[in-house]
Parts: C-alpha cells; sequence; structure tokens
C-alpha cells in the first residue's frame, strides 16, 4: 500500500489527491477536495494515527491508502444509494450519489446505503466516467 504525507487532516475511508502545488513526486496529499472534479489517487484505510484519535493522519503523517479496487469508501449525503449507483466525489472527500450529466464518477456502489457517513464497499473505476 503506498504510503504518503498528509498536508492535513485525513479522516479514515475518504479519498485521497495530491495536494495542489506541491505534486505527486513530494508525496503530499490531503483528503479535501477543492473541486469534485479532482483526480484521487485513492482511499484512506481505516487506521487511525492513535488508539484515542478518530483520524487517519493530520499534517505530517502517513496516508495509507487502500489496496486494489474494491473499498470500503464513507457516504456523504442521506440520499439512497442503491447497489449499481455511480458515486462522485462530495468536497470533503466523501461519496455521494453521481451519474448526472457533468458528474465525475470515481465508484460504483456494492452495497446500498440511506444514510450519510455509512461505511459501504464500492469499485473504484479508473479511469473515472464522466456520464
Amino acid at each position: 500500500t503506498p504510503s504518503l504525507v498528509a498536508a492535513g487532516n485525513v479522516n479514515p475511508y475518504r479519498a485521497v489527491r495530491a495536494t495542489s502545488g506541491t505534486g505527486y513526486t513530494r508525496n503530499s496529499a490531503s483528503e479535501r477536495s477543492t473541486a469534485a472534479t479532482d483526480f484521487i489517487i485513492g482511499v484512506a484505510d481505516g487506521s487511525t494515527k492513535r488508539f484515542d484519535s478518530s483520524l487517519h493522519a493530520e499534517a505530517g503523517d502517513p496516508i495509507n491508502l487502500q489496496g486494489g479496487d474494491i473499498v470500503l469508501l464513507q457516504t456523504g449525503s442521506a440520499t439512497a444509494i442503491s447497489c449499481g449507483s455511480l458515486l462522485k466525489l462530495h468536497t470533503d472527500g466523501r461519496f455521494v450519489v453521481g451519474g448526472g450529466a457533468s458528474d465525475v464518477n470515481w465508484a460504483v456502489a456494492l452495497e446500498p446505503s440511506s444514510a450519510a457517513n455509512t461505511l459501504i464497499r464500492a469499485k473504484l473505476l479508473a479511469p473515472p466516467r464522466v456520464t
């Protein structure tokens, strides 16, 4: 699993992107996406930095990504997600229902969800699918 250095707070199971201005060569990454079209590197695994922390990483800490294209990810809205739904990024690194005309879809849901902040399995799409 590749290890990146966090540019800020990263929560478990959220999308990670290369940080603006640093480039991938410096291995700096952030969960926060400034635009839904940002290119993601992967999804953070479920570990936390300490037993008493809810964060996966803080600035300067390593980020561990989930391996493979079947991942656990965190949902970002209470809008119902069905198996097979296309998922796009929310600006905080969580995933929401996509499939709209201008959406950049990053994953396909493999499990349903009807609440925000739940964990579901999904298959990452590479390259992303623009509908």
